[in-house]
């Protein structure tokens, strides 16, 4: 519940700025003038704020949640490696499933640091449930039963999961272990094979050390798979057909010139931009260069 003694200032500031805005139209520069005269009003805000995210992530103990590509289920992935489906429409749960190995709490057990809150993403025709929790294998369920379809190992903490378009492959990424190492996976759906591994190995705590050292996107359509590693200084994209399991083309970077890409839906077209400063202090001048590739279905050599 947010208090009163927050909430008066709060709306004190609101009535002020509406005021104001009914006479010059200006609302928002007086709603930042008088926040910042009045350090109450700052602290209120934040206040509220802080209540507002604790409310949403306390809904039903999760965070993660995946809607259905038709629109009429929702996972719920929390704590202890539990996924909840749920109807949209009635708000009643249709499954519940669970990934075996989590630690128990109590009973003299002593929880590890790691957090065995779920995550799930549904595949694009809605059949399938992909699930990760931890360092424990993915899963994939079947929606409809709950029968468990596959169970992929060489996964990682905090396992981010994305499906092809055809829902034939999938990517698992994060760090391998409390040392910072990444990796990303790329797993046939089906058979459960590895079809590529890509590594980082930088710990954690260096200074080139980054969330994101590893990122994928599959192409909105066709078989085109675009990774993205960085190394410290260094960055390559690299171009993966995912039906001919093949590197059609790779593009080395460095990291100084802020490369930025992107992928057409089809998976056709790549452009990437890159900028480099010269000059001296006052006078720097930014060079901007943008590189359009047409991507190649055939094996890079």
């Amino acid at each position: 519940m947010v208090s009163a003694t927050w909430c008066r200032p709060v709306l004190g500031c609101l009535i002020i700025a509406c005021k104001r805005s009914v006479v010059d139209g200006k609302f928002f520069e007086t709603l930042f003038e008088t926040f910042f005269k009045n350090s109450k009003l700052v602290c209120g805000v934040i206040g509220i704020v802080v209540c507002m995210l604790n409310v949403t992530c306390s809904v039903d103990g999760s965070e993660g949640l995946s809607i259905s590509p038709k629109g009429d289920l929702v996972a719920s992935a929390g704590e202890g490696g539990q996924v909840q489906i749920r109807s949209l429409a009635s708000g009643e749960e249709v499954l519940t499933l669970q990934h075996d190995g989590v630690p128990k709490r109590g009973g003299g057990q002593s929880l590890s640091t790691l957090s065995w809150k779920a995550s799930a993403v549904f595949s694009p025709d809605g059949t399938t449930l992909a699930s990760s929790c931890a360092t424990l294998p993915v899963k994939l369920w079947e929606v409809k039963t709950g029968v468990l379809l596959q169970s992929f190992a060489n996964t990682g903490v905090g396992c981010d999961l994305v499906f092809s378009a055809d829902g034939a492959r999938l990517i698992g990424s994060g760090m391998v272990d409390m040392s910072g190492k990444q990796r990303l996976t790329l797993w046939d759906t089906k058979t459960g094979e590895v079809l590529r591994e890509v590594t980082v190995d930088i710990q954690l705590g260096d200074a080139a050390w980054k969330r994101d050292c590893i990122q994928a996107k599959f192409a909105s359509s066709g078989p085109m798979l675009l990774i993205d590693k960085k190394n410290g200084d260094e960055r390559s994209l690299r171009v993966w057909n995912t039906m001919t399991n093949k590197e059609t083309l790779v593009v080395e970077m460095v990291q100084r010139s802020s490369p930025q890409w992107c992928l057409s839906p089809d998976g056709k077209t790549l452009v990437i931009r890159e900028s480099s400063r010269n000059g001296e202090i006052g006078e720097v001048h930014e060079a901007v260069s943008y590189t359009h590739l047409t991507l190649p279905t055939t094996p890079y050599v």
